[in-house]
């Protein structure tokens, strides 16, 4: 045909007659050619009759079941609708090939679940026997508790509660050997209710006392300016004071003996139970003896313990030598012994003053503990007014 007499619908017709025909010679696809290839593909793969993954296509391979149809679609002739639908079942399809994924994952977070399970039930003793030794309660003698200890001040000789302290008078008549040292222990049930008083009353200030313009019940002993009288309290406070606030005695008349050098006022002092006051009776049959007998103390060593933390009770230990001193009150002559029997002799020599029991106490720290026997006095601020220190026992260091 002449292509001077061509139609152009002619002239397109032949133009992509020859594209097809040089597409074809060439062994390439036209678009058209290719979208039918791969919707026959598609459908193939939903049919399972894909050559690459339908057994039926492997020769090696045997069918049980029957036979599938294999589509016999034209491909050429497949509408846009089928087009559309393929589609829809292409989408579908994806959905469902999520599901595997999605299994996958629940498979890999289980795993997870399960490391970190045997993970912890691996680490569990441990972490339980961190737990038991944080909160393990600390021993004796742990830092903590030593640090305790450590505020507490360690006393010495020197320390101003050890200079002060306030020993009770174990010898009260000086005029015979009797003398509560020769008990192995003492304490407060062990010494009488008159020797507890006796003790309160020779620590009162004089100042204390009041003139007394009352009676008497019987004979006055004494001068015009020992008619004096004393409130019952001010005996009470220093028998606090020495032994401490629930010391046991009941308020009777009280006896001083009369060779006593703590107070002026020996004799007798009566107690009125209505006034609750102390009269001075005085000292009648006065009678003095030619030998007193003296206990000496010297103390050499001390140290105190915190018995309580919660209430801060603290114990203080001072240690002393004793010497037990017989003097002649005319000639001075002294003996000292180291047993309250005044039978094992130590030392004798003359005082060069009348204040006997300051001088006998240098003579005795001379002497030294080596050949004296050692006393433990034991004083507590348990119950002790003024944050002082109390009288608890005394005894033999053996």
């Amino acid at each position: 045909m002449d292509n001077r007499y061509e139609t152009d619908e002619e002239k397109e017709a032949r133009i992509r007659r020859e594209i097809m025909e040089e597409f074809k010679q060439n062994g390439m696809e036209t678009e058209q050619q290719k979208k039918d290839r791969m919707r026959k593909e598609i459908l193939d793969e939903l049919n399972n009759n894909s050559n690459i993954n339908n057994p039926a296509n492997n020769s090696n391979i045997q069918s049980f079941g029957p036979p599938k149809k294999h589509s016999s679609v034209n491909f050429s002739n497949v509408s846009n609708n089928s087009v559309d639908n393929n589609s829809e079942i292409i989408e579908n399809n994806e959905s469902n090939n999520e599901q595997p994924n999605s299994g996958k994952s629940n498979i890999v977070l289980f795993v997870i679940c399960a490391i970190i399970i045997v993970t912890a039930i691996a680490f569990l003793p441990r972490i339980k026997k961190s737990i038991d030794k944080t909160n393990k309660p600390k021993p004796i003698g742990t830092k903590e508790e030593k640090k305790e200890e450590d505020v507490l001040e360690k006393f010495t000789l020197e320390t101003e509660a050890v200079k002060n302290a306030n020993y009770p008078v174990l010898h009260t008549n000086s005029a015979n050997k009797n003398t509560y040292l020769k008990l192995d222990k003492v304490t407060l049930n062990n010494i009488s209710n008159n020797d507890i008083l006796y003790n309160g009353l020779i620590d009162v200030y004089d100042g204390n006392m009041a003139p007394y313009k009352g009676g008497y019940s019987g004979s006055f002993c004494g001068n015009s300016k020992q008619k004096v009288s004393l409130d019952y309290r001010y005996v009470e406070l220093r028998i606090e004071g020495k032994f401490n606030r629930t010391a046991s005695y009941k308020h009777n008349d009280i006896v001083v003996p009369v060779d006593n050098p703590k107070t002026n006022y020996v004799g007798t002092w009566k107690y009125n139970s209505k006034s609750k006051a102390y009269v001075y009776y005085g000292a009648c049959n006065k009678k003095s003896s030619n030998i007193l007998y003296y206990d000496i103390n010297s103390a050499y060593d001390v140290s105190n313990k915190l018995i309580d933390s919660k209430q801060k009770i603290i114990e203080m230990y001072l240690y002393n030598y004793i010497g037990f001193a017989a003097v002649n009150s005319k000639t001075k002559e002294y003996t000292i012994y180291s047993d309250a029997n005044y039978t094992q002799k130590v030392t004798s020599g003359v005082l060069s003053t009348n204040n006997y029991q300051n001088e006998l106490k240098q003579i005795v720290s001379n002497i030294g503990k080596e050949k004296l026997n050692k006393y433990l006095y034991t004083f507590s601020n348990s119950n002790c007014p003024y944050m002082e220190y109390c009288f608890k026992s005394g005894q033999w260091v053996k």
